[in-house]
C-alpha cells in the first residue's frame, strides 16, 4: 500500500488548500511545536472516519473547522483528501487510485465521497477493513498510542492484533450477524404475542369481517346503480338540451322572421309618415285654395243679394221718394252688412274652425275639419219679414246655431263656435 497525497482545506490549522505530496520511502515532517505536524496525523485519520473527537484531540466535532485569527476569519467546513495507490487491488475498488473525501460542515452535517461518489460512512470503513487502516488499526500510531496499547486490557489488545491479522472484518460480519439474530428473535417475541392477542379477536374479527364483505357486496351493488342511474339521468339531460337546442334554433328563427316584419313596418310606417306628411302639405294647400275660392264665393254671394235687392225694388215700382231714399239706404246697409259677414267667414275658415252647410233636399249637408256629416235639423225663420234659414251644425259636438243673414241659403255660410 502507498500514501501518494494528501489534500487539506479548512481543516485545524490550514484555511488555504494545501497539499502534500508522498513520494517512495520514508517521508518526515518537522517543525517546531504547535506548528501543525500532528495536525496532519489528525487529519487522515479523520477522513478514514474517526468519529472519536477525543481521538483527534478536541471536544467537538466543530473544531476541526477552521476557527479564524484575528486577520482572517473562520471557515463554514472542512475537507481532506485521502490518495491511495491501488495497483496491486488491495482495496476492494476497481480502481488503480483511492480518493477518500471527507466534508463537514459547521451545521453539523457530513459528506463522505469515495473516488468523487458520494458513499456512507460504512461504505468507507468497509474498503479499508483489514487493511490497517482500519477503525482499529495500527498503521496509524500517535503520541502516547504504544503506552495505551501495552497498558490496556487483553481484549483491547486484541482488537489491534486482529487488525494485523486481518480477521476484524469476519469478526465484524460475525457481531453484525449476531445483533440481527437477536433482533429477529425479539421480533419473533413480539410476533408470538400479537398472534395470541389476534387469535384471542379472531371471532368477533371473523363476523365483522363478514359483515365487512357484504358491505363490500351491496357498497358495489348501489354503486352500480348509481353510475346507472347517472348514466340515465344523463341521457335524460342530452335529450332535453337537444330538445332546448331545437327549440332555442326555432325561437331564434321565428325572432329574426318578427325582427324582419318590425324592419319591413318600420319601413311601412316611414312611408306612411312620409305619404301623410305629403297629404298635410296637400292639405294645407287645399285649405289655402279653399279659403280663396270661399273669399270669391263670399265676393258673389254680396254681388248676387246687391242684384237681388235691385230687383225686388225693380217689382215694387215707383214709390214715394222717401221710400225710395229709405230702400236704397236698406240696400246699402245690406249690402254693407253681407261685405262684412263675407270677411268674419273668411277670417274663420283660414283658423280652420269652419262648418260650411248647403241645401240639399230639405237637408243641410256640413263640411267641417271633422269630415263631412249631414244635419237633418234645417229650421226655416224669418228675419227682417224675410225667407232667412237658421241651420244647427251637429259636427264633432259643436252645438252652435248659424244663421245666413242677408245671404241666400243655398250659397253656403259658415258657423261660429
Amino acid at each position: 500500500m502507498y500514501l501518494k497525497s494528501l489534500e487539506l482545506q479548512g481543516f485545524k490549522s490550514f484555511p488555504d488548500k494545501t497539499t502534500i505530496r508522498f513520494s517512495d520511502g520514508m517521508t518526515a515532517i518537522v517543525g517546531p511545536n504547535g506548528s501543525g505536524k500532528s495536525n496532519i496525523s489528525d487529519a487522515i485519520r479523520w477522513v478514514l472516519g474517526e468519529q472519536s473527537t477525543k481521538s483527534l484531540r478536541g471536544a467537538k466535532m466543530e473544531d476541526v473547522v477552521f476557527g479564524g485569527t484575528a486577520r482572517r476569519g473562520a471557515m463554514g467546513a472542512a475537507q481532506v483528501t485521502l490518495i491511495l495507490d491501488n495497483s496491486v487491488g488491495q482495496f476492494p475498488v476497481e480502481a488503480a487510485e483511492v480518493m477518500v473525501t471527507r466534508k463537514y460542515f459547521r451545521s453539523g452535517e457530513s459528506e463522505y465521497y469515495l473516488n468523487r461518489k458520494r458513499v456512507r460512512l460504512r461504505d468507507i470503513r468497509d474498503v479499508f477493513m483489514d487493511t490497517g487502516l482500519g477503525h482499529d488499526g495500527y498503521s496509524i500510531i500517535g503520541q502516547g498510542r504504544i503506552d495505551e496499547i501495552l497498558a490496556t486490557k487483553s481484549t483491547d489488545r486484541r482488537e489491534v492484533f486482529e487488525e494485523a491479522a486481518g480477521v476484524t472484518r469476519f469478526r465484524t460480519r460475525k457481531e453484525e450477524a449476531e445483533r440481527k439474530l437477536d433482533q429477529t428473535a425479539e421480533n419473533l417475541v413480539r410476533i408470538r404475542d400479537i398472534w395470541n392477542e389476534l387469535d384471542a379477536r379472531s371471532g368477533p374479527l371473523e363476523k365483522q369481517a363478514q359483515s365487512a364483505k357484504k358491505y363490500m357486496e351491496l357498497r358495489d351493488a348501489l354503486r352500480l346503480h348509481e353510475i346507472s342511474l347517472w348514466l340515465d339521468t344523463l341521457d335524460g339531460m342530452q335529450d332535453a338540451k337537444k330538445n332546448s337546442d331545437a327549440a332555442r334554433i326555432e325561437a331564434e328563427q321565428k325572432l329574426e322572421a318578427v325582427q324582419e316584419q318590425q324592419k319591413q313596418q318600420y319601413a311601412r310606417s316611414e312611408q306612411l309618415s312620409e305619404q301623410m306628411r305629403q297629404a298635410d302639405i296637400q292639405t294645407e294647400q287645399l285649405q289655402v285654395q279653399l279659403a280663396r275660392e270661399e273669399e270669391q264665393a263670399g265676393e258673389l254671394s254680396r254681388q248676387m243679394a246687391v242684384l237681388a235687392e235691385s230687383r225686388r225694388k225693380h217689382r215694387l215700382g215707383k214709390g214715394t221718394a222717401g221710400s225710395t231714399a229709405g230702400a236704397e239706404q236698406c240696400a246699402a246697409c245690406a249690402a254693407a252688412g253681407a261685405s262684412a259677414e263675407t270677411d268674419r267667414l273668411a277670417a274663420a275658415n283660414t283658423q280652420q274652425k269652419r262648418c260650411i252647410y248647403a241645401k240639399t233636399d230639405g237637408n243641410t249637408t256640413i263640411d267641417t275639419a271633422h269630415g263631412r256629416r249631414t244635419a237633418g235639423n234645417t229650421k226655416t225663420a224669418s228675419a227682417r219679414g224675410r225667407g232667412w234659414r237658421t241651420a244647427v251644425c251637429r259636427a264633432g259636438g259643436c252645438s252652435c246655431r248659424t244663421g245666413a243673414i242677408g245671404i241666400a241659403a243655398s250659397a253656403g255660410t259658415a258657423c261660429r263656435r
